[in-house]
């Protein structure tokens, strides 16, 4: 279960982010992604190359971060 969101702003103010987009929120049960629909997110950034762009998505996508908890009734 997911217990916090937190970096998005942080991700945002990157240089060459567009987007980024948060899926789980607080108290959303997670399980295996399946599909690309299930993902936690996604990151849009721009960059003088491709490589620049990847590699600021990558920075923008790490800087995000979810805590989790185990549900409860179920051993940590």
């Amino acid at each position: 279960m997911v217990r916090s969101v937190s970096g998005v702003t942080d991700a945002e103010a990157l240089d060459g982010v567009q987007r980024v987009a948060v899926a789980l929120r607080e108290g959303t049960g997670i399980g295996p992604v399946t599909n690309s629909w299930q993902r936690a997110g996604h990151v849009l950034a721009t960059g003088t190359t491709p490589q620049e762009a990847a590699r600021t998505a990558e920075r923008a996508a790490a800087a995000v971060r979810f805590g989790l908890a185990a549900p409860a009734g179920e051993p940590r």
